[in-house]
């Protein structure tokens, strides 16, 4: 890293960056894209969270992400909370639609009239679902990945009790579980502070939302709770029949960890000078075997590479040689092998992947020390090479691509050796032998 964490706003930019977690070219203004770098760590803490929720009783679900108008207007409250930041949907094809469908800024007045459907006695209560989505609310205010962003990538849990001390308790679950989970778990030290009622969730009695402190030292929420009363069971007639017959308003709570701004605090929290640091359960990729050169050994290689620029025209037509040396040396071409020689000779990553994947002379993970190569291509097939593979498989006791226990043999299927006049054919190591036959084979 070039900043140090101490600059927090340029360091938290750069790491973006350079560790790939974030791609803000896509040509829509608050959208991102988010690679596998970061979408590998999200779905762990997409996993940790749901597991954490249906060991308590949630159940998983998934609701349409386009919610009709009417809807979103039966809570007065929400509507006015809600209705400035909503994405609209009017037209289908060409032609306007009958009525405008909002992209779900949150689910409550998309699950709430199918909670009524649902529920009609108490023997149905308590209802307890989640459901792991993105939603879409239309930030007017200057946007940062992962922290305040236009699309973002949640966990919405939703609870309807038949009394208002269940739906308290509930409340407490949550908190709980964000204590089990941000902190425990994840490594994020927050504060669970109740909101002032002018900043508490639009339609909500109460909202409780854990804070935490960033590297710059500005809050950022993370999950809320929210006790929301009767009010929306009300609006949305979510009811329950008593054993005398009366009526009964359910008793709702609802809970949203979202799983892209906590990824933000915890490599924020975690990450250092140095770059990107993850809680070892978080990261997935926990070891990395290196190889290293020995001393002498990196000499004579970059001796030999300083030979080579003077024979090619460009550093990228060296890509082939040195891959090479480098293959002699370690035996094959791991990841981070790729990565030093796209370094050492300043072309892009994904050229040196490219001539790796094209050349089968090239080995993505350790062979044996003898590597049988048997040419499969059209000449040598119908020259008899499946009975040839075949005859290999059984004398060495693997199948192709396998390397035997004691690392030995190595049997790999290619697609063309440029021999097909003296089909069929086999290497080891460097060495061919054509014109083979089943029976030479045993010779």
């Amino acid at each position: 890293m070039n900043i140090p964490k101490e600059n927090f706003s340029e360091w938290y930019n750069e790491i973006i960056k350079e560790a790939k977690l974030c791609d803000l070219r896509y040509n829509l203004k608050g959208f991102v894209v988010i690679p596998p770098n970061a979408a590998q760590v999200m779905k762990i803490m997409y996993r940790i969270y749901e597991e954490a929720l249906e060991k308590k009783g949630h159940k998983p679900t998934y609701f349409p992400a386009l919610i009709p108008e009417r809807n979103l207007k039966a809570e007065s409250e929400h509507v006015a909370g809600f209705v400035p930041e909503v994405f609209w949907v009017t037209k289908a094809g060409t032609a306007d639609l009958e009525e405008p469908m909002a992209m779900r800024p949150t689910s409550e007045t998309a699950m709430y009239p199918m909670f009524a459907l649902w529920i009609n006695g108490k023997s149905d209560l308590p209802l307890k679902i989640y459901q792991s989505c993105q939603v879409w609310r239309h930030e007017t205010k200057a946007t940062k990945p992962f922290i305040r962003t236009r699309e973002f990538y949640w966990i919405e849990a939703h609870d309807v009790f038949a009394t208002e001390e269940e739906a308290l308790m509930q409340v407490r679950e949550d908190m709980e579980t964000t204590e089990e989970i941000l902190h425990q778990r994840f490594g994020i030290p927050f504060i669970f502070f109740k909101r002032p009622q002018w900043d508490k969730f639009a339609g909500a009695v109460d909202t409780y939302a854990a804070d935490t402190l960033m590297p710059d030292g500005k809050t950022l929420q993370l999950p809320s709770t929210h006790m929301l009363g009767q009010n929306f069971s009300k609006a949305f007639n979510v009811r329950y029949m008593n054993e005398d017959g009366s009526y009964t308003f359910g008793w709702q709570t609802c809970y949203g960890p979202a799983i892209s701004r906590i990824y933000a605090a915890l490599f924020s929290m975690h990450g250092d000078n140095k770059g990107l640091v993850y809680p070892f359960e978080m990261a997935p990729v926990q070891v990395i075997i290196i190889p290293i050169m020995k001393k002498d050994t990196e000499a004579e290689v970059r001796k030999k590479v300083e030979e080579l620029k003077q024979r090619y025209p460009t550093t990228q037509a060296l890509t082939l040689p040195v891959l090479w040396l480098a293959q002699e040396q370690f035996g094959y071409i791991s990841e981070e092998t790729m990565k030093y020689v796209a370094t050492l000779l300043n072309v892009p990553f994904g050229h040196v992947l490219g001539v790796v994947s094209f050349y089968t002379m090239f080995h993505r993970k350790r062979v044996g020390k003898h590597h049988i190569e048997v040419c499969t291509n059209v000449s040598c097939m119908l020259r008899g090479s499946a009975e040839i593979a075949k005859r290999l498989e059984r004398k060495l006791g693997i199948q192709m691509g396998e390397t035997s226990q004691d690392n030995k043999w190595t049997l790999s299927e290619v697609e063309c050796m440029g021999s097909c006049g003296s089909a069929p054919m086999v290497a080891i190591g460097e060495e061919y032998y054509e014109n083979l036959s089943v029976d030479k084979l045993d010779k």
